[in-house]
């Protein structure tokens, strides 16, 4: 008896906590390094965008972005993050990217038990190019707060998003 007392105990700390046996240390933002990447040519001047993250917040999770940062090569280039948030059309089909809003001061907020495209969201990295040469973005760090609580700093992304500026070379290596 005393032990179905203390495994009911230890049941209602890790509840308590929030914690999750399939729930990352990293949540809400990938463990794993980027999947893919993205070569975009862009001329001085010419904004470029690219979707390098897709989130899928746990089903009555909020999380609000209070800051972010692009980790790589970006000196000579203006960074700016959108939140791109699922836009359902007519036909069920689900899009992102076709209405966008500034990152910083934008929640997230699932309401939904699917498990479908339409309880993702995408952050949109957009870079404009000051000079002729290569920008690289490798990682993102975000400041944020999950359900109303202290600000937390995380990092991640699924798309390394590479921008050539003017004549630089867009290759990709290899």
């Amino acid at each position: 008896m005393r032990g179905s007392i203390w495994l009911f105990g230890l049941a209602l700390l890790v509840a308590a906590c929030g914690a999750s046996p399939t729930q990352s240390d990293n949540y809400p933002f990938p463990d794993e390094p980027p999947s893919a990447h993205q070569y975009t040519p862009a001329a001085i001047g010419q904004p470029v965008q690219a979707i390098v993250l897709y989130m899928r917040p746990h089903l009555g999770d909020t999380i609000e972005f209070l800051d972010a940062l692009a980790i790589g090569t970006v000196t000579g280039a203006d960074i700016k993050f959108y939140l791109a948030p699922p836009v359902v059309k007519p036909d069920g089909q689900v899009a992102f990217g076709e209405q966008l809003q500034p990152l910083i001061g934008s929640t997230m907020k699932r309401v939904s038990t699917s498990q479908g495209p339409e309880t993702q969201y995408g952050i949109v990295v957009e870079v404009t190019p000051r000079e002729a040469r290569r920008f690289e973005i490798t990682d993102l760090r975000f400041n944020y707060r999950l359900n109303g609580g202290t600000a937390q700093t995380g990092n991640g992304m699924t798309t390394t998003f590479t921008v050539c500026g003017g004549e630089a070379t867009c290759a990709a290596p290899g």
